[in-house]
């Protein structure tokens, strides 16, 4: 109802209309308050709402609007999906979920300005756990192909939950893969993450 990004989606907004202008490769800098600030944010965001409005004409803030509370409102059916497999049971997980739902930090810090790379951030970390969960209950090639590309996307979305795929993908080692089927796998895991992201994060450094 504000008809512009909350809070810090000002910066985020012209960071994506510098990515535009840029025919799309990485700026050294944000033109954001002429100030300079190194483009060393994760991009992933970015690309997303700049291609969206790209489709439709003179759609950005209509992007920076409603797509982080669509892409959020996807995390709770995947908070779902990662009750399931840790709970085994369909009630608990719909429980989980509504809680998770209903929960202001679930989605106040996602749906605001920032919210169009939080949100994927969010949104990437839990497909991640769901899969790591899965990946380590049952050695799969496509289940640790799906974790490598979602660890990615966590990474290539936002700093900190690049932070909590490390630390939630290690805690779930601990209960789950604590065997030499689980160390192939996690190392298999951070070594694609890395390799997937190591377009952006070889540019920035």
């Amino acid at each position: 109802t504000n008809g512009f990004p909350l809070n810090d989606g000002g910066m985020f907004f012209i960071m994506t209309q510098d990515l535009k202008a840029n025919g799309y490769s990485l700026p050294h800098f944000t033109t954001y308050n002429h100030a300079d600030i190194p483009f060393a944010y994760p991009p992933f965001g970015f690309y997303a709402a700049a291609l969206l409005s790209t489709l439709v004409p003179d759609s950005d803030l209509m992007v920076f609007l409603y797509l982080p509370a669509f892409i959020n409102s996807l995390s709770i059916l995947v908070f779902y999906l990662l009750g399931k497999e840790t709970l085994n049971s369909r009630i608990s997980a719909s429980l989980s979920a509504l809680i998770f739902a209903l929960a202001p930090r679930s989605f106040l810090w996602q749906v605001m300005g920032g919210g169009v790379t939080r949100a994927f951030g969010m949104l990437f970390l839990l497909l991640m756990l769901w899969q790591a969960v899965k990946l380590f209950k049952e050695y799969r090639q496509e289940r640790l192909f799906l974790t490598i590309l979602f660890g990615a996307g966590a990474v290539l979305s936002h700093p900190q939950t690049a932070l909590h795929a490390a630390l939630g993908g290690a805690l779930i080692f601990l209960f789950y893969g604590f065997n030499k089927r689980g160390f192939q796998s996690a190392a298999l895991t951070g070594a694609g993450a890395a390799l997937l992201t190591s377009p952006w994060w070889w540019t920035v450094l």
